[in-house]
């Protein structure tokens, strides 16, 4: 059973590149992790999507170039649960990518469908959370979330 509700996930079905996996792969993130956030640092060649770290997955499908996409403001709630699950992995990364889809967010750099005002609410309401719950001041989260 999904934890997403059907509303949810007809909003993941609009992102980058509209894969089927999205939220299987928001899914799996909560219990198996993000993954190495600096994979793309170091990997070569040619991976299939199941040797590719979670977060990235996640990340090609709800950004583009500094475009979000509905599926964005679905998945960053999830994303924002990561430090808290799992507290012993950095995760400077991720809180730099949510504070730059934020960014792409109040610049209206967004393409697709408009979002319910509940999702939108849950949405400001997980970045909210995770300022408040986030540590060290000198993050990029620290002065730039609503």
């Amino acid at each position: 059973m999904s934890i997403f509700t059907e509303q949810k996930l007809k909003l993941l079905a609009q992102s980058a590149h509209h894969s089927p996996r999205l939220a299987e792969w928001l899914e799996r993130v909560l219990t198996e992790g993000p993954g190495d956030y600096d994979w793309m640092l170091t990997a070569e060649g040619f991976y299939t999507n199941d040797q590719i770290p979670l977060f990235e997955n996640i990340l090609a499908e709800i950004e583009d170039q500094g475009t979000i996409y509905p599926a964005t403001l679905v998945a960053v709630p999830v994303l924002c649960q990561l430090p808290k699950r799992f507290p012993q992995q950095d995760h400077s990364v991720l809180l730099e990518t949510l504070d730059r889809l934020e960014e792409a967010r109040r610049v209206q750099n967004y393409d697709g469908a408009a979002v319910p005002e509940p999702i939108l609410a849950k949405y400001a309401e997980a970045l909210a959370d995770l300022k408040a719950n986030v540590s060290n001041s000198e993050s990029p989260l620290s002065n730039t979330l609503t």
